[in-house]
């Protein structure tokens, strides 16, 4: 009941803001049509990889393996990221001026709200946006790794 009490006075930060995430060796990855999920993977409950294609000028560039790590939620939506979005966060993120589809909520309430459970935990906040979905997860840390070969 006490962690509930906690939980429900926590506020939304007036730093709150939605970043891009620049990927090392790539940049920014622009347009919604740049990335394509080819396959998901539950590696074990903290952990999620997901294989996309990077599509540059219409042709596929690169292959990409995103390893979310010490994953709290993990969401794939049809579009429409609300789902977990405070309404403020949403407004955040509809407003955006971001340009990358890969995007961090910097002192998200969702992550704010479940350190308090997860005992300090520094949790990332991040939205995806590929062609056909968008991905919204809550985790300790992201990995980007290009793939030369996949099967």
């Amino acid at each position: 009941m006490n962690m509930i009490k906690e939980l429900d006075n926590i506020k939304i930060s007036p730093r709150m803001k939605l970043v891009d995430i620049n990927i090392s060796n790539l940049g920014l990855i622009k347009g919604r049509d740049a990335l394509n999920i080819l396959e998901i993977k539950s590696i074990n409950p903290r952990k999620v990889e997901i294989i996309v294609s990077l599509f540059v000028n219409g042709s596929t560039q690169k292959f990409l393996k995103i390893m979310f790590n010490g994953v709290i939620l993990f969401k794939i939506v049809d579009e429409n990221i609300r789902g977990t979005l405070t309404e403020e966060e949403f407004e955040m993120y509809a407003d955006s001026n971001t340009e990358s589809v890969f995007m961090e909520i910097e002192n998200s309430s969702l992550a704010k709200k479940n350190q308090v459970i997860y005992r300090n935990a520094i949790l990332r906040h991040i939205i995806l946006e590929t062609y056909d979905f968008n991905v919204e997860s809550l985790c300790e840390s992201i990995i980007v790794e290009e793939l030369f070969n996949i099967s």
